[in-house]
């Protein structure tokens, strides 16, 4: 999956946990909830899930295709 980011005019290629991350960065899930739905989507066990969903909000608010908020 591509995503562009208009602010840069750069394309961004996530990876398949990547995407399924980002679909889900929408203010109603939460970090635990996404890794859930890792684990049921994939053979993967809940802490790695958690990891790699953390691992992945982190580098999409690096590239600033994500703002957190505190709410």
């Amino acid at each position: 999956k591509l995503e562009t980011s208009l602010t840069y005019g750069l394309f961004h290629q996530f990876n398949r946990t990547a995407c399924e991350v980002w679909d889900r960065c929408d203010g109603s899930h939460t970090v635990l909830q996404m890794a859930e739905q890792l684990v049921e989507a994939y053979d993967v066990d809940l802490a790695t899930a958690v990891a790699d969903v953390v691992a992945v909000v982190r580098q999409l608010h690096t590239l600033t295709l994500l703002q957190c908020s505190d709410g």
